[in-house]
C-alpha cells in the first residue's frame, strides 16, 4: 500500500491557508499534509497551528519555495 503526502510551502498566506487546508483535507487522499512556513510575517503560523491536523515546520526566515520544500 502506498502513501501520499501533500507538501505546502507557505509564505504570508493568511488569506488562503485555512481554506486551502480544509479543501485538501476534504479530498481525503493524503496520508499526511505537511506545511512549511517559509518565514511568514503575517498570521500564517497562528492560523496553521489553530487549524491542526498537519505536520508543521516553521522556518525562521524566508529561504524561498525550493528551499522550503527541501527543508
Amino acid at each position: 500500500m502506498s502513501s501520499l503526502s501533500c507538501i505546502i510551502p507557505a509564505y504570508n498566506e493568511e488569506k488562503n491557508i485555512v481554506n486551502m487546508l480544509r479543501t485538501i483535507k476534504s479530498v481525503g487522499i493524503f496520508n499526511e499534509i505537511i506545511v512549511i512556513n517559509d518565514g511568514s510575517e503575517d498570521t500564517t503560523v497562528q492560523l496553521v497551528e489553530r487549524e491542526g491536523g498537519v505536520i508543521f515546520i516553521n522556518l525562521p526566515e524566508n529561504i524561498g519555495k525550493g528551499g522550503a520544500v527541501w527543508a
